[in-house]
């Protein structure tokens, strides 16, 4: 499950995201331990989903807002052009890095962290382990 995510990462089918070879081998570790497959309470998955919801909802205000700044820069229509063109690499990247799973979350919180989609303080209701795993995932 983490390795094939990972795998399609390295494999260059999505987007881009710094460090892969140490956090791969973080997430191995991490997987190994146990520290990945944890169960999440209720509290702690209805968490989840408010804060991935709302790191998405940040990254797609900061989408239009970078639209409305290209076609506020442009002198002709081949603005519309560059537009699509981001559209479609923020699509890309997007379906890539919101997908909601569980087994993913820690992976998922500690990229929204480093991409600065999220605080790290704003994770505090989650178990212990979980941040841990996360903050280790953070140091790689």
């Amino acid at each position: 499950m983490i390795r094939s995510a990972l795998t399609r990462r390295r494999a260059g089918k999505t987007g881009h995201y710094p460090h892969w070879q140490a956090v791969e081998k973080g997430a191995r570790k991490l997987q190994t331990t146990g520290m990945i497959d944890q169960p999440w309470s209720r509290t702690e998955k209805e968490l989840a989903r408010e804060l991935f919801d709302e790191a998405r909802e940040r990254e797609r205000q900061a989408i239009l807002r970078e639209i409305h700044s290209i076609l506020n820069a442009g002198k002709s229509l081949d603005v519309v052009w560059d537009v699509h063109d981001y559209l479609t690499k923020k699509r890309r990247e997007m379906d890539e890095k919101y997908d909601f799973r569980y087994s993913q979350m820690i992976l998922i919180f500690a990229r929204l962290i480093r991409e600065g989609w999220l605080e790290e303080d704003e994770l505090s209701g989650l178990r212990p382990e979980k941040l841990e795993a996360i903050r280790h995932l953070l140091s790689l």
